[in-house]
């Protein structure tokens, strides 16, 4: 069987697997609701489709996919921030696709949510957002019965990961194509190659080595506008809640290939290391700049990975296979013996694997022949985490332990903001207390401000919210009178130490997830290096 037609098919050996670890009783009653999401809009052959994330790669998905079918139509654009969503239709328009966009201004949607305003109005979503949000966007999208692209990688730590296996197993039954966004499957010379090495023209595997070093990539300035929380989403690569580190956000695509060879066998276990030593500026968030991690497998096979992103370095991006009767050179699609002589290369056709993606994924919907990269496409996000922690760490992991820990990076930001929140408090009690003990009235604050209470207001939640109530109706005293009683306690202190109280009593109350746009505001997120956890955090 072809990489192409491993590609497509439902039921080869790690797919098998892969339904047979799933949580049959969930998606059993769920089936249980029924099939009742159209493929067509109705009474016509338009496939709509909506598009979710407006940077490069969601416009790239978009055009590809209009290109896929003349019948297609963009009909949603969703993105948390509203100001990217024009212009990116105005570029897709200038491609010549004008006539298969139909986007009215109401199914343009902003915010965390919008992703099921989006969902609901398509047969097809293309999932382009940062990382952190394509588990429950993509549970979603099968939950209603929409098929789904699903650019890489599909999470940012395991719980993610468990989350988008359980949703693919799901999809699978209801007969709903996903494909993956790493492109490498879907390119004609690779498919050749991994074809080659699996029929064994370079012998049995006894190592790999996969290399992505290049330069650094792209960076939005911070807008004096922007708060901490709104700065880190639009510069999502830079923080491992959001990207997974760049490991798992672009190295990404060697370490599949890797998994490719081994006909999506996973490693049992790494080590790794890696660091900051060159894009250590606040700008740059907290991700690392270099990875190098050696992974192990249950044969002894060991593959070897490698990737920076640092300017003025040298480039380096080659994967290679190493057989017991010669070398794969992967990006070159040859195959050579260990005396020089050739033994293989392509010599086919190119396509351009991103076109092929969504050719593939329309023409699977239309003949009813469902795609579904659910199995690799997660456990090579899997792979690129497990680097991750063992970089972090310093700790040999193994994938078990990795695949089935309870670290949540949401959770991990969350409980960050909650010590900068906390920070916030004590920092405006002491500058209340500092403008206090220059006046000579404290008395006159008694019948509007307990200190004391304050002082304490950041030990628990709940004097966190007693603190709260108090300064509210401190406010509410206080906002008739034309001056206040001390003068020497400007007005907005008394503010900035209600605001501070009051995030952190919303922080403490929010989701894990961040699920609607309507309870969760654009505050502030602190999410430093020295926050990353240590591997007792992970396993």
């Amino acid at each position: 069987m072809s990489s192409a037609e491993k590609n497509q098919s439902s039921d080869h050996s790690t797919r098998r697997e892969f339904l047979k670890t799933g949580s049959v009783a969930a998606i059993a009653g769920t089936l249980a609701s029924g099939l009742n999401h159209g493929v067509h809009a109705a009474g016509s052959d338009i496939v709509r489709i909506g598009l979710l994330g407006c940077g490069g790669r969601g416009k790239g998905a978009a055009r590809q996919a209009l290109n896929a079918d003349p019948a297609n139509r963009l009909v949603a654009v969703g993105d948390a921030f509203a100001d990217l969503i024009d212009p990116g239709l105005k570029i897709l328009r200038e491609a010549n696709l004008e006539s298969q966009i139909d986007v009215k201004d109401d199914h343009k949607f902003s915010g965390f949510d919008a992703y099921k305003k989006v969902i609901d109005a398509v047969d097809v979503v293309l999932l382009a957002t940062p990382p952190r949000f394509r588990p429950e966007q993509l549970a979603y999208a099968v939950e209603k019965g929409v098929h789904a692209f699903v650019e890489k990688p599909i999470a940012v730590d395991a719980p993610g990961v468990r989350s988008v296996q359980e949703t693919c197993q799901l999809a699978e039954k209801k007969g709903l194509s996903i494909v993956s966004g790493l492109c490498w499957r879907y390119d004609n010379e690779m498919r050749a190659t991994f074809d080659e090495i699996h029929k064994g023209t370079a012998g049995e595997i006894t190592s790999m080595r996969c290399s992505y070093n290049t330069g650094e990539l792209w960076r939005r300035d911070r807008q004096p506008a922007w708060s901490d929380m709104e700065n880190q989403v639009r510069n999502w690569m830079y923080y491992t809640w959001l990207s997974g580190d760049f490991i798992n956000e672009q190295h990404i695509h060697s370490i599949d290939k890797m998994a490719w060879a081994m006909q999506d066998e996973y490693p049992i276990k790494a080590t790794g290391t890696g660091g900051r030593i060159v894009r250590t500026d606040k700008q740059f968030g907290h991700v690392y700049d270099h990875f190098a991690v050696e992974y192990v497998y249950k044969n002894g096979v060991r593959a070897f990975s490698r990737c920076r992103q640092q300017n003025g370095t040298a480039r380096d991006v080659t994967d290679h296979i190493y057989g017991t009767a010669g070398i794969v050179d992967v990006f070159k699609h040859k195959i050579t013996g260990y005396n020089g002589k050739k033994i293989w290369r392509y010599k086919g056709k190119k396509n351009n694997m991103y076109q092929t993606e969504h050719n593939e994924l329309f023409a699977s919907i239309k003949n009813g022949t469902p795609i579904n990269n659910g199995y690799y496409m997660s456990m090579s996000t899997m792979m690129a985490i497990l680097g991750r922690m063992v970089a972090y760490s310093g700790q040999e992991i193994t994938m078990e332990k990795a695949l089935n820990s309870q670290q949540d990076l949401t959770d991990v930001a969350r409980s960050s903001r909650l010590v900068t929140s906390r920070r916030k408090i004590e920092a405006a009690v002491v500058n209340i207390q500092k403008a206090l003990a220059k006046g000579t009235s404290e008395s006159k604050w008694s019948e509007f401000l307990n200190i004391s209470e304050l002082e304490h207001a950041s030990s628990h939640i709940d004097q966190a919210k007693k603190a709260k109530n108090l300064f509210n109706n401190t406010l509410k005293k206080l906002g008739g009178r034309s001056e206040y009683p001390d003068t020497s306690v400007p007005a907005e202190k008394l503010i900035e130490l209600n605001k501070s109280i009051k995030e952190y009593v919303d922080i403490s109350n929010s989701k894990p997830l961040i699920q609607d746009s309507s309870d969760f505001e654009w505050g502030d997120l602190d999410f430093p290096a020295v926050a990353i956890p240590g591997v007792k955090k992970y396993v």
